[in-house]
């Protein structure tokens, strides 16, 4: 049960959370409330924890990382705010092999996030699938887009430089 009673808000409220674990795609995890103080215009976060669902399978996201999430009356659950975090950036964890034909090549990406203004890893992998008929080379920044149909990563960008 929320600790946000759905009793005492409408049909529909909407949170802004920021995860306490990684929420991966189709799974749930813990998340605390943020609640706007107009003092300092900035979020707090508050001690108010909520498990959140992707039944979706729409939604990715690392612990620390903030997203927007809804609470149906019907349904009795958080869930994030449309797809979440299906781009991601990293670094190829060795090559990622090419395509053969019409299968795709395949392979490891660090996910980064971007703290302080640098790339740092976030000790995170996700395993990717490369459509381009050229391996991705070792250790190159690329990025990652989550493919619901499919229910798999695509490297769409390799840093060629």
């Amino acid at each position: 049960m929320s600790e946000l009673q759905p009793a005492e808000y409408p049909d529909v409220i909407t949170l802004r959370v920021e995860l306490t674990e990684t929420l991966s795609i189709g799974e749930s995890a813990e998340a605390k409330v943020l609640l706007w103080d107009p003092s300092t215009e900035d979020w707090e976060v508050t001690d108010i924890v909520e498990e959140i669902h992707d039944p979706l399978s729409i939604a990715f996201g690392l612990e620390g990382e903030r997203l927007y999430v809804t609470h149906h009356r019907d349904r009795s659950q958080f869930e994030p705010v449309g797809a979440v975090g299906l781009r991601r950036r990293g670094k190829a964890d060795g090559a990622i092999t090419a395509r053969s034909g019409t299968t795709p090549g395949t392979g490891t990406m660090d996910i980064y996030t971007l703290v302080d203004g640098v790339l740092t890893d976030s000790t995170k992998e996700v395993t990717v699938k490369n459509i381009a008929s050229a391996e991705v080379t070792a250790s190159a920044y690329i990025m990652a887009e989550y493919d619901s149909g499919d229910e798999v990563w695509y490297v769409y960008f390799e840093d060629c430089g």
